[in-house]
């Protein structure tokens, strides 16, 4: 007759209905009062792992089956997030660029200047876009150098970047990448 302890650990080892036995009878009624094989057998093997390792192996992997879920829970959320997301239907991009010596006279201090460009999309947005741009190219004369670029104004149809130069800077162009999504 088999312990509730040595029935558990042949229910782990070979699962629920014990139909196929896994051991023999003889691995576990040895010399060795049934805490594994008598045969002084493979260690490696879970059949002679004592109740307490395979008991701690359950509990780790538990953990990590509980870990597992909120993985994926967590996956799962950020997947229904992606899902609920408005969808960017088109993107332009372009270059706008200042004619030159448009922003060269600074010979006044503390002078600003600006200067407007425009570009005109290529047909209507379904709404106002989001507008990204980059500096492409400053051209400028000997001494400090002072240059900002926004985008000053933005709507379905189009967007206007704003190119200053201010104090004793003597910008001769400039430049700018733009792209617009909606």
């Amino acid at each position: 007759m088999k312990t509730p302890a040595q029935l558990l650990l042949l229910i782990v080892l070979c699962g629920p209905d014990l139909q196929a036995p896994c051991m023999t009878e003889a691995q576990w009624s040895g010399s060795n009062n049934g805490d594994g094989p008598v045969d002084g057998g493979d260690t490696s093997t879970p059949a002679s792992m004592s109740l307490d390792a395979v008991i701690q192996q359950l509990f780790q992997q538990q953990a990590e089956i509980h870990q597992l879920q909120i993985d994926m829970a967590a996956k799962d959320q950020q997947i229904q997030a992606l899902e609920r997301r408005e969808y960017v239907k088109r993107c332009e991009s372009g270059i706008l660029e200042t004619p030159g010596d448009v922003l060269a006279s600074g010979a006044v201090p503390s002078s600003d200047r600006y200067h407007d460009e425009t570009a005109t999309f290529s047909r209507a947005f379904p709404k106002i876009p989001e507008v990204t741009i980059g500096l492409r190219l400053v051209d400028h004369l000997p001494g400090t150098i002072r240059v900002s670029a926004d985008v000053s104004s933005k709507s379905r149809t189009g967007m206007t970047v704003r190119f200053s130069s201010w104090d004793d800077s003597r910008l001769w162009r400039a430049s700018v990448y733009w792209m617009a999504c909606a």
